[in-house]
């Protein structure tokens, strides 16, 4: 089983509609070969959608929430990481 799997987040807010969004974006890839983990699962614990890394390994979802949050990315082959991430107001 692989072990290594490396993740660039990057977290910004914006304005839609009134309601405050914040976007996660980044990338996962196989630390050491730099190879794009495709299809690679992002979740958000608490909520009830899953995304998907494309084939460059990049991955964007919108949600509409503040403070921490459970990031779980995983993959077949993989161990699953977690990251805890402030989304602030």
């Amino acid at each position: 089983m692989r072990t290594a799997m490396f993740l660039a987040v990057f977290c910004w807010t914006t304005m839609q509609y009134g309601q405050q969004s914040t976007t996660i974006s980044g990338r996962v890839h196989e630390r050491g070969t730099n190879t794009p983990i495709y299809k690679a699962s992002i979740t958000i614990k608490g909520f009830s959608e899953k995304f998907f890394t494309d084939e460059n390994g990049n991955f964007e979802l919108s949600i509409q929430d503040s403070g921490d949050v459970l990031l779980t990315i995983s993959s077949p082959d993989f161990i699953s990481k977690r990251f805890s991430i402030y989304l602030s107001d």
